[in-house]
């Protein structure tokens, strides 16, 4: 749509995602859920396919001049969130300099973190595949890379350090290289 997006992470408490918004200037609120919602924004509650049809969600959001912003917030080890804007032109200049990484990725921490997010979106701006953390979640790491194919997997050094403790029945597979950020 070109106009600016901030994800509030659904495990931050009201307050903070009612002051995250306000500080990003937001102006319309979507979410799948009512119980999401923020005192003064209106809420645009997405239903799957009905969303696609609203007009409402077009308008909703004014475009922005030179393209859309994605803004990220920091993990907040300060005391609170810094936001972070990063145009939708940065990030695919960034997701370029990533491309051939792997042309599967698996990230095992959900998407409304900063670092999580950002792989998600290069990998997908590349036009490879995502595999979901769920999937490490109920086989395992080293079993979801193996049977998923999955060439670069995104940790964090503090998961770097606990999966090298990490006894194993089998060797790390082969074809799946890490790549450390955080």
């Amino acid at each position: 749509l070109g106009c600016g997006q901030l994800a509030l992470g659904s495990h931050e408490p009201p307050p903070l995602r009612a002051e995250l918004a306000a500080c990003a200037g937001a102006v319309v609120l979507l979410a799948d859920d009512a119980r999401d919602a923020l005192p003064g924004l209106p809420l645009l509650e997405l239903a799957g396919e009905a969303v696609a049809a609203d007009p409402a969600l077009a308008a909703a959001a004014p475009a922005m001049p030179g393209g859309g912003l994605l803004v990220l917030t920091s993990s907040g080890t300060t005391g609170r969130p810094k936001l972070i804007p990063l145009p939708e032109a940065a990030l695919l200049a960034q997701s370029a300099r990533r491309a051939g990484l792997g042309a599967v990725r698996h990230r095992p921490v959900g998407i409304e973190h900063n670092n999580s997010k950002r792989f998600a979106l290069y990998t997908l701006a590349n036009g490879d595949t995502l595999l979901l953390p769920g999937a490490s979640r109920r086989m395992g790491l080293d079993a979801a890379c193996r049977a998923f194919g999955v060439e670069m997997l995104g940790l964090s050094p503090h998961a770097a350090a606990a999966l090298i403790e990490t006894p194993r029945a089998a060797p790390w597979p082969e074809a799946t290289l890490i790549d450390l950020a955080g």
